[in-house]
């Protein structure tokens, strides 16, 4: 290899080997901590899958005015599910009223 050949071969690996050390020696956030360090923490992160499933729920109610349109519903079954049930039917039992609330819940992983 000649003189002039290596002269650019090595004056290139020293440039791009003093770029990468001033991307972890020099950008930093204002608590000087490298940006490696930024992005490392941010990549490590749970996959989201949103899941739903159908949901029916029964309630009792002492009065018909008593007895609201929907339902904001929340369990736990491994993950925490949620959502808002809309009233299907209200039967009156004599001293109160029987209401079936169905719709989906959705969860998030």
């Amino acid at each position: 290899m000649n003189k002039k050949k290596f002269l650019s071969v090595f004056l290139s690996t020293i440039m791009t080997g003093s770029m990468m050390l001033g991307t972890t020696v020099f950008a930093a956030d204002s608590n000087s901590t490298p940006i490696k360090a930024i992005v490392n923490s941010s990549i490590i992160a749970s996959p989201n899958v949103m899941m739903t499933k159908s949901k029916t729920v029964y309630k009792t109610y002492s009065s018909l005015s008593k007895i609201p349109e929907s339902i904001y519903y929340t369990e736990y079954d491994s993950v925490w599910w949620s959502g808002t049930l809309i009233l299907d039917t209200a039967v009156n039992t004599g001293s109160s009223y029987s209401c079936k609330y169905v719709g989906t819940l959705h969860a998030s992983t």
